[in-house]
């Protein structure tokens, strides 16, 4: 199939996916998955040699690096729109790596095989997977970046993250939060205890740059993060 030099640029995750649906095949080798809070997406189908597209929903990627999960952390969010897949995973991450439900919601689970065939016709295989690995990487990056600065530092940078990723932005600036964004939560993304977390909230709350009553949570003032 031929593209001009300026369509080869790599896709967005939206664009990809309405390549897919353009062929008439789609609905043979696509299914939507509906997933509760709390669920594991790879354990609701056979995720081997399937690439998932978020519809709706909040999604987390999370490590753990023992058997009884007491020290998981939260690497990055997926929201709306993004593409992940288990086979990508693996290639950075140990075979603990997890994708957690942090709302309800639903996805694509799309057959690899198809998916690969779309992605050659349009002569953007080798880049989207170029694109996704980097991205993956400096998901690993920004922790390991966190891990250099003071444990209030990773606070608030991780609230300040979660906000720019996941919040809605009102009309005076401030972001809100998903409600299901809470002190646990906080806690695993920064690698600092609920115990720490929760003084350094009430520190921000106190200072006017967070509000988490009554929920959703809201950031004031980003800058001030």
């Amino acid at each position: 199939m031929y593209m001009t030099k300026e369509r080869k640029k790599m896709y967005s995750a939206d664009t990809i996916l309405a390549l897919c649906k353009q062929d008439p095949e789609f609905h043979k080798y696509a299914k939507t998955i509906y997933f509760k809070k709390n669920q594991k997406i790879f354990d609701l189908t056979d995720s081997n040699g399937k690439i998932f597209f978020l519809i709706t929903g909040i999604l987390m990627l999370t490590v753990r690096f023992d058997e009884s999960g007491e020290n998981e952390i939260i690497l990055n969010f997926v929201k709306e729109n993004q593409l992940f897949a288990k086979d990508l995973f693996s290639q950075i991450y140990p075979s603990t790596s997890e994708v957690k439900a942090l709302s309800d919601g639903a996805c694509w689970a799309i057959d690899r095989y198809f998916f690969d065939r779309i992605l050659t016709e349009y002569d953007v295989k080798e880049q989207f997977i170029i694109h996704e690995l980097l991205g993956l990487s400096r998901d690993t990056f920004s922790h390991l970046r966190k891990s250099t600065t003071s444990k209030e530092e990773r606070v608030r940078m991780c609230i300040k993250q979660i906000g720019e990723q996941l919040g809605t932005v009102g009309e005076n600036g401030e972001i809100v939060l998903p409600a299901a964004i809470t002190q646990p939560i906080i806690a695993s993304f920064s690698t600092a205890t609920r115990e720490f977390v929760a003084l350094i909230i009430k520190k921000l709350t106190c200072e006017g740059i967070l509000q988490v009553r009554p929920k959703p949570w809201i950031i004031l003032d980003v800058d001030r993060l």
